[in-house]
């Protein structure tokens, strides 16, 4: 009998640990309304720990029905922007209301660490999803959500900012070109960074790097033959402040295209331009490039966007 009360101790102790471990795993809660032609950029922060590690990063999503589907991807955005896009990006999608499950590898990293979720809806219309982002190696509050925006999908014909981490321009049919510029702080450094042109057809990409005096060194050509995808990670000059790059797409083809370029944690977004279109010899002598908007009036949109999406949600629930 004693022997048998141990026993049932230990199992019952095993039980509580094990119950322990699954409550005390790292789970943020997903609830978000996509638009047509709307992708949902989402910030997460991840805590690592004081030890540097890597992760897997569990992402459960499903559509609800009505709806459109969805696609999504996670992003490991300084691995991205240090090493190119092999296993950086993970992404799924499923038409209807099945349920897509993926998962991203991080790299080894400590403290505090900056990720991003994408989600679209599958075909061209409205959708609603829920869903879950997790890590069974974490302690519960080791994810956090940050600051999301929707940018226009595909956004062909758009200069857009990628939530402060980069840039991205589309263009369908003709040759775009786009100031931005990037916050270096205030400390001198070279910075790495990752550039990533894909689309349907033959296509040339560029990314210069401005100076003080306005003289510009080509940074990176990529290049796209037939559907495909190309891209670099190229290394800036030592600079502190703000610094200026274009970057532009040249086509032969009527297709279409798009050039991302994704900085760094320690860089942020400074201002961009929208597209104007490419010319002459130069990158952006001869651009045309029309005023666009700052940071902080994304900001103000995108609080604007999400608070109507929120309470469009809330009417759907309510009627």
């Amino acid at each position: 009998m004693e022997e048998s009360m141990k026993l049932h101790v230990i199992a019952v102790l095993a039980a509580c640990l094990f119950a322990h471990t699954l409550s005390a795993q790292a789970v943020l809660n997903l609830d978000d309304v996509l638009f047509k032609d709307t992708e949902l950029e989402q910030m997460f922060t991840v805590d690592f720990g004081s030890t540097a590690q890597g992760i897997q990063l569990d992402l459960s999503v499903s559509a609800k029905s009505g709806g459109y589907g969805i696609a999504v991807s996670l992003i490991d955005l300084d691995e991205l922007a240090a090493n190119g896009v092999i296993g950086t990006i993970v992404s799924g999608s499923d038409p209807g209301t099945g349920t897509v499950n993926i998962s991203l590898t991080t790299a080894a990293y400590s403290g505090v660490v900056e990720f991003m979720l994408t989600a679209r809806p599958f075909s061209n219309g409205y959708t609603e999803f829920t869903g879950t982002l997790s890590c069974t190696g974490l302690p519960t509050g080791a994810i956090t959500a940050g600051a999301k925006g929707y940018g226009t999908w595909p956004g062909y014909g758009l200069s857009q900012a990628f939530m402060f981490r980069g840039v991205q321009l589309a263009t369908d049919n003709a040759a775009a070109a786009s100031p931005y510029e990037i916050d270096f702080g205030s400390v001198a450094q070279s910075v790495t960074f990752n550039a990533h042109l894909w689309g349907t057809g033959d296509a040339t990409a560029e990314v210069f790097e401005v100076d003080d005096q306005g003289a510009q060194t080509l940074l990176t050509t990529l290049t796209v033959t037939g559907t495909g995808s190309d891209d670099s990670n190229p290394t800036t000059s030592s600079r502190s402040g703000i610094v200026t790059f274009y970057y532009k797409i040249t086509t032969s083809t009527s297709s279409a295209f798009q050039l991302r370029c994704i900085f760094p944690s320690g860089t942020s977004m400074h201002y961009w331009q929208s597209r104007g279109p490419a010319g002459g010899s130069g990158p952006c002598d001869t651009c045309g490039c029309a005023v666009g908007s700052s940071s902080r009036s994304l900001v103000v949109f995108l609080s604007a966007l999400a608070a109507f999406c929120a309470a469009l949600r809330l009417r759907k629930r309510l009627a």
